[in-house]
């Protein structure tokens, strides 16, 4: 990627004439390389079209997910993998085991 844009764009000196067209083109712009300014507005618009592929099909979903209904009952409390039920069950019962602990100290303590 090309940060210094002046080294991009620049003018040419004078006395200088195109190669194939023979025509002296002192004091005009030679940008990017001397590509031809269709190659250039192409460098643009096919990135942007990419990037227009991808984020579209992000932003615009035709068909709802199944299962996927936020309106029922505790659907965010709900998990789906048994990996993470059964961490969460860990999880739980250490708590409990805690919590027991904590009341059988305060128990012990009065």
């Amino acid at each position: 990627m090309m940060w210094n844009f002046a080294a991009d764009i620049a003018v040419y000196p004078e006395g200088s004439i195109n190669k194939i067209t023979k025509e002296d083109v002192s004091g005009q712009i030679k940008g990017y390389g001397g590509y031809h300014v269709f190659w250039q507005i192409m460098g643009f618009v096919f990135p942007f079209i990419g990037l227009l592929c991808f984020f579209i099909p992000i932003c615009i979903v035709t068909t709802p997910e199944k299962g996927f209904d936020v309106t029922a009952e505790n659907f965010f409390d709900n998990e789906e993998d048994q990996v993470h039920i059964e961490a969460q069950q860990k999880a739980e019962a250490v708590i409990k085991v805690q919590q027991e602990s904590a009341a059988a100290q305060k128990k012990a303590s009065e």
